[in-house]
């Protein structure tokens, strides 16, 4: 059987304000601790989420410029440029011209006659728009 004096302790120390406020400033700690640990892994979980969201569109964005480049890798289109570029191969009736680089050249008229073709040696070939510029800032100076 309890004793008396037990109950009147529990009574004595339940109506005691200060304890009160201890066991109510334990509790919210308690719960403060777990809230705030609960927060800070949804939002690592939440990082981590967005992070890897962007890793797939960059993943995708790399697969499909693959997959441009694999189509591209098999069209016609590339087989015959790799076929004039590296084995200098060409069409029936084309001319192939070869620019070689002089230096000091003194053109400054715009017009490169450098061709080599079997039948047309006086061909005249224009400068690129990237050569005349640099072609005129430097004459400038």
């Amino acid at each position: 059987m309890p004793n008396k004096n037990d109950n009147n302790f529990l009574k004595r120390l339940m109506a005691n304000q200060i304890f009160v406020t201890i066991v109510g400033l334990v509790i919210l700690v308690f719960l403060g601790t777990a809230l705030a640990r609960n927060l800070s892994q949804a939002y690592r979980v939440n990082k981590e989420i967005n992070d890897l969201k962007s890793e797939i569109t960059k993943v995708e964005g790399r697969n499909t410029y693959l997959k441009q480049m694999l189509k591209y890798l098999d069209s016609n289109e590339f087989v015959e440029k790799e076929a004039r570029m590296s084995l200098g191969l060409q069409k029936p009736g084309e001319t192939a011209v070869a620019i070689k680089d002089l230096p000091n050249s003194e053109n400054k008229g715009g017009e490169i006659f450098n061709t080599y073709d079997s039948g047309n040696s006086n061909s005249k070939i224009a400068k690129t728009n990237q050569e005349r510029w640099l072609d005129y800032f430097w004459d400038k100076l």
